[in-house]
């Protein structure tokens, strides 16, 4: 693993990172859920970051690099991103035969198309108009 993203994950991520999500992961992850996180964060600190959580599946978008393996700033295919982070995340349950019952959580509305998809949405710490939403839906919202 490169360096600085290692760094980045220790110094930056990790300290951020709220311990109620953390025993949600784990209260998951010991029921024998399969676990994807769904970020339109890009890849190459994302999925060291799900590795290290214990997902099972990263979808995100992914960065482009040149010939020389330099990271250009730009993201190669489509951001991660509202109705297409629904579509990758249907694609990868498609293809996953013991996945029937779905949870997402989620702190941005930009997550509305697979908030009403999934079996059970949970909002998270939420901009005020996934608030609202929730409201009217009757999702659970939770502050961590």
């Amino acid at each position: 693993m490169n360096s600085f993203i290692s760094h980045f994950i220790n110094d930056v991520v990790e300290p951020k990172m709220r311990q109620n999500a953390l025993n949600q992961i784990e209260f998951h992850k010991e029921s024998g859920h399969i676990l994807i996180l769904a970020t339109a964060s890009f890849d190459f600190y994302v999925e060291e970051l799900g590795h290290r959580l214990g997902f099972d599946a990263i979808i995100c978008t992914h960065a482009t690099w040149n010939e020389n393996n330099r990271l250009l700033g730009d993201i190669s295919g489509k951001n991660c991103y509202a109705q297409y982070k629904l579509q990758k995340v249907i694609q990868h349950i498609e293809n996953n035969d013991n996945i029937n019952y779905t949870v997402a959580y989620t702190d941005h509305h930009s997550d509305l198309p697979l908030m009403e998809w999934v079996n059970e949405a949970i909002a998270v710490n939420p901009t005020s108009k996934l608030r609202r939403f929730s409201e009217t839906r009757g999702y659970q919202i939770k502050s961590w």
